[in-house]
Protein backbone atom coordinates (compact mmCIF):
# COMPACT_ATOMS: atom_id res chain seq x y z
CA UNK A 1 0.00 0.00 0.00
CA UNK A 2 1.20 3.51 -0.80
CA UNK A 3 1.56 6.77 1.17
CA UNK A 4 -1.45 8.83 0.96
CA UNK A 5 -0.67 12.19 -0.90
CA UNK A 6 -1.40 14.33 2.19
CA UNK A 7 1.36 12.41 4.29
CA UNK A 8 3.73 13.06 1.36
CA UNK A 9 2.98 16.60 0.98
CA UNK A 10 3.26 16.50 4.73
CA UNK A 11 6.78 15.07 5.06
CA UNK A 12 8.52 17.44 2.26
CA UNK A 13 6.69 20.61 3.80
CA UNK A 14 8.51 19.23 7.06
CA UNK A 15 11.89 19.08 4.91
CA UNK A 16 11.24 22.71 3.35
CA UNK A 17 10.80 24.41 6.64
CA UNK A 18 14.22 23.33 7.45
CA UNK A 19 14.02 19.60 9.01
CA UNK A 20 16.51 16.76 7.75
CA UNK A 21 15.86 14.10 5.92
CA UNK A 22 17.05 11.83 8.60
CA UNK A 23 14.64 13.64 11.23
CA UNK A 24 12.03 13.06 9.06
CA UNK A 25 12.73 9.16 8.57
CA UNK A 26 12.85 8.61 12.49
CA UNK A 27 9.88 11.27 12.86
CA UNK A 28 7.45 8.99 10.23
CA UNK A 29 8.70 6.10 10.01
CA UNK A 30 9.60 6.29 6.73
CA UNK A 31 12.49 5.03 4.27
CA UNK A 32 15.02 7.78 2.87
CA UNK A 33 14.59 6.13 -0.16
CA UNK A 34 10.99 7.08 -0.32
CA UNK A 35 11.31 11.24 0.47
CA UNK A 36 14.11 11.51 -2.53
CA UNK A 37 11.80 10.00 -4.72
CA UNK A 38 8.88 12.56 -3.60
CA UNK A 39 11.43 14.95 -4.31
CA UNK A 40 12.10 14.22 -7.47
CA UNK A 41 8.65 13.21 -8.37
CA UNK A 42 7.49 17.00 -7.27
CA UNK A 43 10.63 18.94 -9.04
CA UNK A 44 9.84 16.69 -12.42
CA UNK A 45 6.12 16.37 -12.56
CA UNK A 46 5.23 19.20 -9.81
CA UNK A 47 2.88 16.64 -7.53
CA UNK A 48 3.69 14.41 -5.51
CA UNK A 49 1.04 12.21 -6.22
CA UNK A 50 1.44 8.43 -7.04
CA UNK A 51 1.30 7.13 -10.64
CA UNK A 52 -1.64 5.54 -12.01
CA UNK A 53 -0.86 1.77 -12.65
CA UNK A 54 -0.96 0.91 -16.15
CA UNK A 55 -3.58 -1.62 -17.06
CA UNK A 56 -2.20 -4.20 -19.37
CA UNK A 57 -4.24 -6.00 -22.17
CA UNK A 58 -4.66 -10.04 -21.69
CA UNK A 59 -2.31 -12.07 -23.22
CA UNK A 60 -5.20 -14.17 -24.18
CA UNK A 61 -8.01 -12.96 -26.41
CA UNK A 62 -11.13 -13.84 -24.87
CA UNK A 63 -13.18 -14.97 -27.96
CA UNK A 64 -9.93 -17.28 -29.63
CA UNK A 65 -10.15 -19.20 -25.67
CA UNK A 66 -13.64 -19.39 -25.90
CA UNK A 67 -13.49 -20.73 -29.44
CA UNK A 68 -11.04 -23.03 -28.91
CA UNK A 69 -13.06 -24.79 -26.05
CA UNK A 70 -15.85 -25.26 -27.90
CA UNK A 71 -13.77 -26.64 -30.28
CA UNK A 72 -11.61 -29.12 -28.03
CA UNK A 73 -13.78 -29.67 -25.04
CA UNK A 74 -11.56 -32.25 -23.20
CA UNK A 75 -8.71 -30.48 -23.87
CA UNK A 76 -6.02 -30.44 -21.04
CA UNK A 77 -4.98 -27.56 -19.40
CA UNK A 78 -1.45 -27.29 -20.30
CA UNK A 79 -2.50 -28.16 -24.12
CA UNK A 80 -4.04 -25.07 -23.91
CA UNK A 81 -1.89 -23.29 -22.81
CA UNK A 82 0.53 -24.85 -25.25
CA UNK A 83 -1.88 -23.54 -28.51
CA UNK A 84 -1.98 -19.69 -26.81
CA UNK A 85 2.00 -20.37 -25.71
CA UNK A 86 1.08 -19.19 -22.19
CA UNK A 87 1.21 -20.91 -18.67
CA UNK A 88 -1.23 -23.30 -16.91
CA UNK A 89 -2.17 -20.73 -14.02
CA UNK A 90 -2.71 -18.05 -17.06
CA UNK A 91 -5.07 -20.62 -18.71
CA UNK A 92 -6.61 -21.09 -15.48
CA UNK A 93 -7.22 -17.49 -14.41
CA UNK A 94 -8.59 -16.52 -17.87
CA UNK A 95 -11.22 -19.70 -17.44
CA UNK A 96 -12.07 -18.53 -13.86
CA UNK A 97 -12.41 -14.70 -15.34
CA UNK A 98 -15.00 -16.12 -18.46
CA UNK A 99 -16.36 -17.83 -15.63
CA UNK A 100 -15.55 -21.35 -17.31
CA UNK A 101 -15.49 -24.43 -15.67
CA UNK A 102 -13.65 -27.50 -16.66
CA UNK A 103 -15.39 -30.11 -14.27
CA UNK A 104 -17.52 -32.33 -15.67
CA UNK A 105 -21.05 -33.10 -15.22
CA UNK A 106 -21.72 -36.68 -13.37
CA UNK A 107 -24.45 -36.62 -15.81
CA UNK A 108 -21.97 -36.51 -18.91
CA UNK A 109 -20.15 -39.15 -17.30
CA UNK A 110 -22.90 -41.38 -17.04
CA UNK A 111 -23.42 -40.91 -20.53
CA UNK A 112 -19.93 -42.25 -21.84
CA UNK A 113 -20.35 -44.88 -19.33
Amino acid sequence: MSYSTDFREKVLSFIEFGGKIKEACQLYSISHCSINRWKNNKKATGSVSRKPRPNSPYKINDDELKKFIQQYPDAYLNEIAAHFNVTDSGISKALSRLKITRKKSRHSMQKEM
